[in-house]
């Protein structure tokens, strides 16, 4: 949301709205599934301990509310976060997915790059304090990270507006000043929704979003980032009224679909166009074809980057304006 980086093409193969994350201890509500998908899904009452706050990840962990000084980030989309949020000082690694794929890479400097949970002797000989993950590294190297004395927090699931929300003023709280998670949703949300204000919801036009790997057809829409940037851009996403998450399509389906506008990623029109039950979908059609492809790393970015890919897909969708 939850580009295709490491992180977004694995959960293409996987079948993976909001809630509010922070209240009073008095009125929030806990809520405990087996296994959450997401901060939002869980019990994330703030409760006072000599001064601190602490808050439950997506894994049900509760973090201890420390002041961190020393905090790394184990994917892209926690990296934005840790950039957008935190004194450049209290940031001892990022990413090296992030610093790969990430468009605005040259906010890393040159800041060490972990992999993960596994890279635990570097993690220690930088002294990280706090590790932000996404759901991923086995519960074997989480217990030995935390053993070694590093706060692991699961920031969860990544589904663009649902679950963004929650993790920015999670992350917010837990570098203990809440209001800078405040400033940073109100102004990033305010601008996300004014993309496409002006275009009068009876001019969105009719799109999917579609992307093909090893011959198989993908989707990506209601419950996903992909489905709130084609809004965002002033589209009408035409899968969401039968589809929700990531799924995989089958031609016949696709085929009723029909959609006259396709959102795909670099590289991945021709695929389509070419397949061989495909190429007679309206947006493949010759002369008139009608398929959009964006970078990966932008389309598929579930975070604040959803903006770029908002903005990137209303000019081209909407040149004239």
């Amino acid at each position: 949301m939850r580009a295709f980086d490491g992180v977004q093409a694995a959960w293409l193969a996987l079948l993976l709205t909001a809630a509010v994350l922070l209240g009073s201890a008095a009125d929030s509500k806990a809520l405990t599934p087996a296994r959450p998908a997401s901060i939002a899904d869980t019990n994330t009452a703030t409760a006072a301990h000599a001064g601190a706050v602490t808050l439950r990840d997506a894994s049900g962990s509760v973090a201890s509310g420390k002041h961190y000084q020393r905090i790394a980030s184990s994917s892209s989309y926690a990296d934005e976060l840790l950039l957008a949020l935190a004194e450049p000082e209290r940031i001892a690694a990022l990413s090296s997915t992030g610093r790969r794929n990430q468009r605005d890479a040259f906010r890393y400097g040159d800041r060490p790059l972990i992999a993960g949970p596994a890279d635990l002797e570097r993690l220690l000989s930088l002294r990280v304090d706090l590790l932000l993950i996404n759901h991923f590294g086995g519960q074997a190297e989480l217990a030995r990270a935390r053993e070694g004395g590093i706060e692991v927090f699961d920031l969860g699931d990544m589904r663009g507006l649902s679950t963004l929300e929650a993790n920015i003023r999670a992350l917010a709280t837990l570098l203990g000043d809440p209001t800078r998670g405040e400033r940073l949703w109100r102004r990033w949300s305010l601008q996300f929704r004014a993309i496409a204000r002006e275009l009068p919801e009876a001019d969105h036009k009719p799109a999917i979003y579609l992307a093909i790997y090893a011959n198989k057809l993908y989707g990506g829409t209601r419950g996903t980032s992909y489905y709130d940037v084609l809004n965002a851009a002033g589209l009408r996403d035409l899968a969401a009224d039968q589809f929700r998450d990531w799924p995989q399509y089958d031609p016949e389906q696709l085929l009723s679909l029909d959609p006259p506008l396709i959102i795909t990623e670099s590289g991945m029109a021709e695929q389509i166009c070419n397949h061989s039950w495909l190429r007679s979908l309206r947006a493949c059609r010759p002369g008139e074809r009608q398929v959009i492809e964006i970078p990966r790393n932008i389309m598929g970015n579930p975070g604040l980057g959803m903006l770029d890919a908002a903005l990137e897909l209303h000019e081209r969708v909407y040149p004239a304006r």
